[in-house]
């Protein structure tokens, strides 16, 4: 395709920009990248070889009224460039003698196109920003600044074109906020106008005009009272538009549009938290998005999870069912790790843990083909069933090893180790993610396929590697083995003596404690984004209920400590003289049955505080 723009340019006048990306092979070179004052152009490297990012920056980090910035992009064919911002771009209002050197001409080429109620004064005193782009065949253009912020008093006027050939794609988000609300300013600029426009192969698929200022009315609504811009655009303080196109972004759009067919207005609160609307472009390759929230930061949240990759939409379910799904997953979880842990005894640790290892592997491969709610709640309570003994089973099989000195240290490893596999696995999904489409299946479901089957296949390297007691491994000594049977858990297990009961009790309270995840999934709702008042309320009240609970059953477990320091709770033992002894705790013919007997009731056994 022809570019729209001179070709070599010679000078580039104050406030313009010039960005060419060329194919090379197969990868993507900055053969242009100039900028003058107040426009900054950086480029970071990037890890793809047909990528190019690019960051716009102004000088002071915002544009003041008469500053005029003209940038002019070409993307060669089979290139992709992606323009971002650091952090939202602020405008200032005019300040007669302020960056004089950004003001070239009095007539700015945006301002043939503006709406002819400004006169040329306000138009000189204006920030002025005209954006043209020409994109080849197969390439790609993904505009995605910050928020717009326009200061008090200022006037901001931005037009953006966009010029495609047949097979190009592209992404533009162009939003704005209502000001430094925490300075009390919001919607008190006084002008702001953006125009883009997307043309493919000579005709003009989208337009789209934001128009805001402060004008008053006109005479045919002569009964109305004033109304300045707050009131017309409240109670929201965020707009964005984006607009979708080409052979990229296909399934995005498929996956926004069943999205919007399936919004009700009886689902709505009045206000809503955030409102949205979709239209098609006149070509049927591309659509616009338009969307506004009472707080920048729910747009935003929104933004990103819509234009990613969505499980809700590929296997058709609505939010509630979603919540139900997460929900259904803890209460088999809580209910099952009580028992598990008397499996893992009777079946010995390397067998039961792989078992549970495995049918855990089988489970998170079948979220990968399942296809309706029906299917995401059997895969769910699955999931919870057999994940329950996990977590459990390896603590308790941890505590048989190690004494009560070392228990600590261990589990905080293997805790530990969660959190930084959830981290590289995030990583792993990304990668996954790019398989969308790869079998007929989206990019989430290979998420859980690959994951599962790599599961299932460390379930039967566990069977060999797992070694089960210090009785029984094969790696000791006979002197080890008698060294190692002092086990003991931290805190619960040893508060509990004998292992049966010290195995239920780890499951009882891990199990128990898992439970918060049904809660948690419940409690933090959509709906009270961005600061989740009920959920973090909660949260605090159980914080508080928690450490309330933790401070009395310390000091009743040191009482009792006590007693048992002074003999209170001595049993009556054949052959021993004891004065402290007293039939009520029981008669026994040697130490050894009174302990196996009366568990962590012996008068020898110490609570761990």
């Amino acid at each position: 395709m022809q570019s729209p723009h001179p070709s070599p340019i010679s000078r580039i006048l104050s406030g313009g920009g010039r960005i060419s990306l060329t194919s090379y092979g197969s990868s993507a070179v900055l053969s242009e990248l100039a900028s003058t004052y107040p426009l900054k152009l950086l480029s970071p490297r990037t890890t793809h070889r047909a990528v190019a990012l690019v960051y716009l920056l102004t000088y002071g980090g915002g544009l003041i009224g008469g500053d005029q910035v003209e940038l002019s992009v070409d993307v060669d064919s089979k290139t992709v460039l992606v323009l971002l911002s650091q952090g939202s771009t602020k405008v200032f209002k005019y300040r007669p003698g302020q960056r004089l050197a950004s003001v070239r001409v009095p007539r700015h080429p945006l301002s043939s196109a503006l709406p002819a109620a400004k006169s040329s004064p306000d138009l000189f005193k204006a920030t002025m920003q005209n954006m043209t782009f020409a994109i080849a065949t197969e390439g790609a253009l993904f505009l995605l600044p910050d928020p717009v912020t326009c200061f008090r008093s200022a006037s901001y006027n931005q037009r953006q074109t966009f010029y495609l050939s047949g097979n190009a794609s592209l992404v533009v988000l162009d939003w704005l906020t209502s000001g430094r609300i925490s300075m009390g300013e919001e919607w008190a600029f006084s002008r702001y106008y953006s125009a883009n426009e997307v043309w493919v192969e000579g005709k003009r698929v989208a337009k789209d005009v934001m128009l805001l200022d402060e004008e008053q009315g006109t005479s045919s609504t002569p009964r109305l009272p004033p109304r300045n811009m707050a009131d017309r655009v409240a109670p929201y303080s965020c707009y964005a538009m984006v607009m979708l196109y080409g052979p990229l972004v296909q399934s995005t759009i498929r996956q926004i549009e069943t999205q919007y067919d399936q919004i009700s207005v009886f689902k709505t609160r009045t206000p809503a938290e955030m409102v949205w609307s979709l239209s098609p472009m006149t070509s049927g390759q591309g659509a616009i998005i338009r969307v506004a929230g009472k707080e920048t930061e729910t747009v935003k949240n929104w933004l990103g999870q819509t234009l990613l990759y969505s499980l809700t939409t590929d296997i058709d379910i609505i939010d509630s069912q979603y919540l139900i799904a997460l929900t259904v997953f803890f209460f088999p979880y809580a209910l099952v790790e009580p028992a598990s842990n008397v499996f893992l005894r009777k079946l010995r640790p390397s067998v039961w843990l792989s078992i549970l290892i495995f049918l855990w592997g089988v489970v998170m491969t079948l979220h990968g083909v399942i296809h309706n709610y029906g299917g995401l709640i059997t895969v769910r309570v699955l999931l919870g069933l057999f994940e329950a003994g996990m977590y459990p089973g390896i603590v308790f099989y941890i505590s048989s090893w190690y004494k009560r000195t070392e228990m600590g240290t261990r589990v905080a490893v293997f805790f530990s180790s969660a959190t930084v596999a959830g981290a590289f696995s995030g990583l792993l999904a990304a990668a996954i993610a790019n398989m969308d489409g790869v079998g007929g299946k989206p990019g989430w479901a290979w998420i859980f396929i690959i994951e599962g089957l790599a599961t299932i296949v460390a379930a039967g390297f566990s069977y060999w590697i797992i070694q089960d007691f210090p009785d029984t491994a094969k790696f000791l000594t006979e002197e080890e083995r008698i060294l190692l049977r002092l086990e003991v858990l931290a805190w619960v297990a040893s508060n509990v003596e004998g292992s049966y009961k010290r195995s239920v009790t780890l499951g009882m309270a891990i199990g128990f404690g898992n439970l918060n995840g049904a809660i948690t999934a419940n409690i933090y709702r959509a709906s009270d984004k961005p600061r989740y008042r009920l959920g973090h309320g909660i949260v605090l009240a159980y914080i508080g209920i928690g450490f309330i609970c933790s401070v009395v059953f310390g000091v009743l477990l040191q009482r009792e400590n006590a007693r048992r320091d002074r003999g209170e709770r001595d049993e009556v033992i054949e052959g021993i003289d004891n004065k402290h002894a007293d039939e009520k705790n029981g008669r026994y013919e040697s130490v050894q049955e009174a302990r196996i007997d009366r568990g962590d009731e012996w008068s020898g056994f110490r609570y761990t505080l």
